[in-house]
């Protein structure tokens, strides 16, 4: 049986971010530059005799593979894994993905959840607050997470689930309540502790899972900038961004600019537009 935060992340996706990444707003400046970035990588890995990839977080759609020298690429590693939260997503990538897999390689789809169980902690905690404006912070002192998966893979990209996954609570939350989020500092600046442990536990659980000399390549959001009202922004992560702490970091990019402000509009009366700054970020 599924969460409530499963069931919210898939109704957010199947209502708004499935849909809004089919847009040539989102593909121009979200998927082409997160390509550009990551094929030099594969292509350096597999030179390096790389045989395994996992990709993490591709949704139903695989935006990573809307590319045909990364479909070649694929088709040289010999062992390819997908991690979604959703089986309903998987069983659809998996189907997007096998065309340009090895026959003779291996395709696998694991069902799991990157926040370790922390999500529908999260989404626990928002629906006490929506009952009581009072009540405290979001706090994991006493919420254990869950063990990570055993891997042993070559290359590991994560793509937009390390600060994503706290977004379709919250979401949710909105809608039901009618109140804005980004008005009650309280709410944002439980998400971004939420996001801080959440990436943190992320980055540590994917690098757990390389081979000797691999790499783990993290894209997520890292601040919502507002049109027209830069004062509003909103960091992830607040002011500790962990995915620049690790001693395994070899490098980042965070200059890509994603446009976010027409796609939403349509859809519910408390947009504001807004552009997201995007990390890139290299582990070994």
């Amino acid at each position: 049986m599924s969460s409530n935060y499963q069931s919210d992340q898939e109704k957010y996706m199947d209502s708004f971010h499935v849909p809004d990444s089919c847009s040539s707003q989102w593909e121009d400046t979200l998927y082409c530059p997160l390509r550009t970035r990551i094929i030099p990588l594969i292509r350096d890995s597999l030179e390096a005799g790389a045989t395994s990839f996992a990709y993490v977080g591709p949704g139903p759609k695989t935006p990573l593979t809307e590319n045909q020298e990364i479909q070649t690429l694929l088709s040289c590693f010999r062992r390819v894994v997908l991690y979604d939260i959703s089986k309903r997503y998987l069983e659809q990538a998996k189907a997007r993905v096998k065309p340009f897999i090895d026959r003779n390689a291996m395709l696998e789809t694991k069902v799991h959840d990157v926040t370790r169980g922390l999500g529908e902690h999260f989404h626990d905690w928002l629906y006490k607050y929506k009952r009581n404006r009072k009540y405290p912070y979001f706090n994991l002192s006493h919420i254990p997470s869950n063990h990570f998966v055993e891997e042993k893979i070559d290359l590991v990209y994560s793509e937009l689930v390390a600060t994503y996954t706290g977004v379709p609570a919250l979401f949710s939350f909105e809608q039901r309540t009618k109140l804005f989020i980004e008005d009650f500092p309280e709410l944002i600046e439980s998400w971004q502790y939420y996001n801080r442990h959440v990436a943190s536990n992320h980055i540590d659980e994917l690098l757990s899972w390389l081979r000797p000399n691999g790499n783990v390549v993290v894209a997520t959001d890292i601040e919502k900038r507002y049109i027209g009202s830069p004062e509003r922004s909103i960091l992830s992560f607040g002011d500790s961004n962990p995915l620049r702490k690790s001693t395994r970091l070899i490098d980042l990019d965070e200059t890509i600019m994603w446009d976010d402000t027409l796609v939403h509009q349509q859809k519910t009366s408390s947009f504001r537009p807004h552009h997201h700054l995007v990390g890139f970020y290299v582990y070994r």
